[in-house]
């Protein structure tokens, strides 16, 4: 509400200081991730010394954070028509998500860079569109993922992938084990919670006493087990709200950033069901904020980059 009030006063000037924001923030985040190789910093799991979230502490919420910033930026490229730049961001942003070691990291990057020119389906056929497309499925995604797996073969991360592939089921290796955390606290949810506390939930820190502080670390499951069916229907309504005004906006030309909140919003909501940490990351929230209060900024005057 503070960035849709502030944008609303400030119109294009709130656009180009929160841009720049958005800039500083990218680079110092890229800049802890790489001081990995210069020795500074703090591994991403200390067992194997294995990936990099630099300086921050909360390294489970450094690949949503790098998705959100990466997206506001590639979608100001794309849309000022500067691809060289586009590739080059995606080929730095994909390299700090390799170093970081995480498999949302670098899964979400690489759907993120090349989803973005497409915005919404549309029937429309757009030749640059469709020769975008057609030049990263044939180049860009087959050369990402072959220097990607090059470069993983190359660190301990890849060990760990091994290890753990070798030891867990598909789904547990692909989810992290986090299905397993959600088997668990559908036990506790049916064997300790009362009526009332299925309704409205037993709060964040009982939550994680009840599940001896293994919560599942996917968002929709926490805020469930945490705040219960009310929690959970407030969260869904907000996320529902979020695309409809996003939709709303879209058919309204002077709107640029609509498009980019619609499709955020879904893929956000996708992440969080599979990897958490994402609408409940402390280090994002105030990216989050200012990334779905961009679909408020109406254009009354051509923006410079």
């Amino acid at each position: 509400m503070y960035i849709v009030d502030y944008i609303k006063r400030e119109k294009a000037t709130a656009i180009k200081k929160l841009r720049k924001v958005v800039l500083f923030s990218y680079i110092v985040l890229v800049f802890n991730i790489f001081l990995k190789y210069v020795g500074l910093g703090y591994p991403m799991y200390e067992f194997g010394n294995i990936g990099s979230k630099g300086f921050f502490f909360a390294g489970n919420e450094i690949s949503v954070l790098l998705i959100i910033l990466s997206a506001v930026l590639a979608f100001n490229l794309w849309n000022q028509n500067k691809k060289k730049y586009y590739f080059v961001l995606w080929a730095v942003t994909l390299f700090a998500g390799l170093t970081v070691s995480s498999k949302t990291g670098v899964v979400g990057i690489m759907l993120l860079f090349l989803l973005i020119p497409l915005k919404r389906p549309s029937l429309r056929l757009d030749l640059k569109k469709m020769i975008f497309i057609l030049f990263s499925l044939g180049v860009v995604v087959p050369l990402a993922i072959f220097g990607s797996w090059r470069f993983i073969q190359g660190t301990t991360f890849y060990i760990r992938l091994v290890y753990f592939s070798e030891k867990f089921d598909f789904w547990t290796f692909i989810l992290s084990n986090r299905n397993v955390f959600l088997e668990d606290a559908c036990h506790n949810y049916v064997r300790q919670y009362d009526f009332v506390e299925k309704l409205i939930g037993v709060g964040n820190y009982n939550y994680e006493l009840i599940s001896n502080e293994k919560v599942v670390e996917m968002d929709i499951a926490d805020i469930f087990f945490g705040y219960g069916f009310v929690g959970l229907v407030l969260f869904l309504a907000v996320l529902v709200f979020l695309c409809f005004q996003a939709l709303r906006f879209s058919k309204n030309t002077s709107r640029p950033y609509s498009n980019l909140v619609f499709f955020m919003v879904v893929f956000l909501f996708a992440i969080s069901t599979l990897a958490g940490h994402v609408f409940s990351s402390g280090m994002a929230a105030a990216f989050v904020g200012i990334l779905f209060g961009l679909m408020y900024y109406k254009e009354s005057e051509p923006l410079k980059s």
